[in-house]
């Protein structure tokens, strides 16, 4: 099990600091990746490391501010289009989230 924090920034993305995400690798454990949170530019953060996008079979939102949410449309081009639509990677989250992507 490994944290791999992607942003720890507040409110406004910056060079050094991206806003709210970070993973929960579980590859050894159960082959998954879980996201919390996905700030705006997570999906640019996340090609810049190891993870693969594939892996990612959960993502958990803490609430509907911006900073935690606007990475989500990211997610689309990156192979994601089929479980978000189907909602199930989207499902440990606030139904609310769910009406904003839609």
């Amino acid at each position: 099990m490994q944290l791999q924090f992607l942003g720890t920034g507040a409110g406004q993305p910056s060079k050094a600091r991206n806003v709210s995400s970070l993973v929960l690798k579980l590859l050894d454990e159960i082959n998954e990746i879980w996201m919390f949170d996905c700030g705006e530019g997570t999906q640019n953060r996340i090609l810049e490391t190891t993870i693969r996008p594939r892996k990612i079979r959960k993502i958990f939102i803490t609430h509907l501010h911006g900073d935690h949410i606007f990475g989500l449309p990211g997610f689309y081009p990156l192979d994601h289009f089929k479980l978000m639509k189907s909602k199930q990677i989207l499902k440990y989250m606030d139904r609310s989230v769910l009406k904003v992507l839609s």
